[in-house]
């Protein structure tokens, strides 16, 4: 049964990855399936009642983020909008990952998470500009990021590197 679900997180994680990438959309139900195989995954590791209290405080630390992200737009924009600075997706993301690991591991995996999308966005862009100036192409390049893309792909090598036994267990830290 685990290693069905590790089969089932993989192909799910893809999925958010390339939907992401491709359409800067991903499904609904993407998220719900990858928060059901991951809580899955962390009460089969720690048992009930540490998957509740270590969810609950990974969704305060993601409450914490998302309302100083609210705060930091309104004070550039002066209004209360969510809309151009973050995507629902993204949001459903952080809620979804939200579930995975104990606070201390979510909390340094989360932030890492965001500075690796950050990086991985900054090159990919930096390449994409490159090759269409070769190309005299003037196709405009999205300014948007696709970070559930980036956050999935990321969870996914946190994940294989987890299962080869490659670190510390990060369900306890």
């Amino acid at each position: 049964m685990i290693l069905t679900v590790k089969i089932l997180l993989t192909l799910n994680l893809i999925a958010i990855f390339y939907q992401d990438i491709r359409d800067r959309a991903v499904y609904w139900f993407l998220f719900l399936t990858l928060a059901i195989q991951i809580t899955y995954l962390h009460y089969q590791e720690v048992g009930f009642q540490n998957l509740i209290i270590n969810t609950s405080f990974n969704l305060i630390f993601t409450g914490f983020i998302l309302f100083f992200l609210l705060l930091f737009i309104y004070f550039k924009t002066g209004k209360f909008s969510y809309k151009d600075a973050i995507g629902l997706g993204d949001i459903l993301m952080f809620i979804a990952i939200s579930c995975t690991f104990a606070t201390y591991s979510f909390a340094v995996l989360f932030v890492f998470g965001l500075i690796a999308s950050l990086i991985c966005h900054l090159i990919i862009t930096r390449v994409a500009r490159v090759t269409l100036s070769r190309k005299r192409n003037s196709k405009h390049i999205a300014t948007m990021v696709p970070l559930a893309g980036y956050l999935a792909i990321y969870y996914l090598l946190v994940y294989i590197v987890y299962w080869l036994g490659y670190n510390a267990n990060l369900y306890l830290l």
